[in-house]
C-alpha cells in the first residue's frame, strides 16, 4: 500500500510533456515559469532553460524579453511555430528541477536536428 505522502513525492519528482500541450496567451516568463511558480522571477533560470529548448537564439534575434506576449491577440505579441510552442513546453518541464521527465511524443513538431538536441538532455 502506498501513503499518499509517498505519493505526493513521487508527483512533486516527474514532469510530464504530452503531445497536446496548452498555448497560454501570456508572457514568455509565464509560459515557461508555469513549470515552477516559485520561479518565475528567476531571470536567469527562465533564460538558461530558453537556451537549453533552443529558442535563445530566435528570440535575441527578434528581440523578444521574457515580458513579451506569446499572442498576436495581446498588445506587442508575437506568433510561434508549432515547434517553438512544443519548446516552450519542454521548457515548462525543464524548470520543474524533477527526476525524471516523461514525454509523450515531444518532438512530433520539430525538424530532425531539434529533434535530436532534445533527446539528447
Amino acid at each position: 500500500m502506498v501513503l499518499e505522502s509517498d505519493k505526493s513525492s513521487f508527483y512533486k519528482q516527474i514532469a510530464v510533456v504530452f503531445q497536446t500541450f496548452p498555448k497560454y496567451m501570456y508572457s514568455l516568463r509565464e509560459n515557461i515559469g508555469f513549470g515552477n511558480v516559485g520561479d518565475m522571477d528567476n531571470e536567469q533560470k527562465i533564460r538558461d532553460v530558453i537556451r537549453q529548448v533552443g529558442l535563445g537564439d530566435k528570440f535575441s534575434v527578434h528581440n523578444v524579453d521574457l515580458d513579451t506576449y506569446l499572442s498576436k491577440e495581446m498588445d506587442g505579441g508575437i506568433d510561434l511555430s508549432g515547434e517553438e510552442w512544443q519548446k516552450i513546453a519542454l521548457g515548462r518541464a525543464l524548470m520543474k528541477d524533477v527526476s525524471l521527465i516523461l514525454l509523450d511524443e515531444p518532438t512530433a513538431s520539430l525538424d530532425p536536428h531539434s529533434e535530436l538536441k532534445i533527446l539528447e538532455f
